[in-house]
């Protein structure tokens, strides 16, 4: 993500597991990816693989990229009975496929007759569905994650002791995340009001506590690359409420700020756009 907002309340363990149970699905997410590939440098990224099948419901896997996308039938060895079907994307990828299909039928003491493997037809890939969604558990873990790092930096530590804490800490690694009602927990990017219109910055990702949300609750709000939002109202347990802000550019370390100081600078922004055509004034 390119992001440097760091915390040193985590062990070694927990970091290794959330960067492959939470940062690479959340990378790999659709709208993730699109802002990764306008504003970060591209050696720097993976591209994602989405899921996809011809009409006929064979699979393809599409690596997407900054140019195009390579669409590739997925490689695979079909048994139903004594019948075999392979599906290869190119002629050495068939032979590897032929090979593997022999090794596994002579341990089962078969053979294949000569002459049924002989090179098939090429035949085009054809119209390809892709189908996409948003992960709403991918996007909650990813919050969270970043809830906890942020008030371990700015809220004192017998924060991590309330229930609320141990909500988020739950969001985090359980199977199917809930809420305290019971219901499913999930998270969606959600569009940007005025202030953050203000504020924030093309390719830039902005972190900020609104504390004055109102009863014992402050709400974070993380700004993915000036465009896409997720916000998070956590209750405070009496613990004072932050007004931190960082913003991150790819490469740079983060920079620390306030929310007063968010709203001065999206004031001066708003105040230097230029009118609508059609605007009184």
């Amino acid at each position: 993500m390119g992001g440097r907002l760091k915390t040193d309340r985590v062990c070694r363990d927990c970091n290794h597991r959330a960067g492959t149970e939470i940062d690479a699905p959340f990378m790999e997410d659709l709208l993730i990816f699109s802002d990764r590939q306008t504003h970060i440098p591209g050696r720097t990224k993976l591209a994602p693989t989405l899921d996809a099948k011809l009409d006929d419901g064979t699979p393809v896997d599409i690596r997407m990229g900054r140019r195009r996308w390579n669409a590739r039938v997925r490689p695979a060895i079909e048994r139903d009975g004594n019948l075999i079907r392979i599906r290869a994307n190119d002629l050495t990828e068939y032979n590897k496929l032929v090979d593997r299909a022999r090794k596994q039928l002579a341990a089962e003491g078969k053979t294949i007759p000569d002459g049924l493997t002989e090179i098939p037809d090429s035949a085009p890939i054809g119209e390809i569905r892709v189908t996409s969604r948003i992960e709403g558990v991918v996007w909650l873990r990813m919050a969270a994650k970043v809830t906890l790092a942020a008030f371990s930096t700015t809220v004192d530590e017998s924060w991590v002791t309330t229930s609320e804490a141990a909500k988020y800490r739950g969001w985090l690694w359980d199977e199917k995340p809930r809420n305290e009602d019971g219901t499913n927990a999930l998270a969606f990017p959600v569009e940007a009001n005025r202030f953050e219109s203000a504020a924030a910055r093309p390719g830039e990702h902005l972190l900020y506590f609104y504390p004055r949300a109102g009863g014992d609750h402050v709400v974070l709000s993380v700004v993915y690359f000036g465009t896409l939002i997720v916000r998070a109202r956590v209750a405070m347990h009496g613990h004072r409420r932050p007004d931190a802000a960082w913003r991150m550019k790819h490469g740079s370390p983060a920079t620390r700020t306030t929310f007063d100081q968010l709203l001065m600078e999206a004031a001066v922004n708003q105040a230097d756009e230029p009118a609508a055509e059609g605007d009184d004034d």
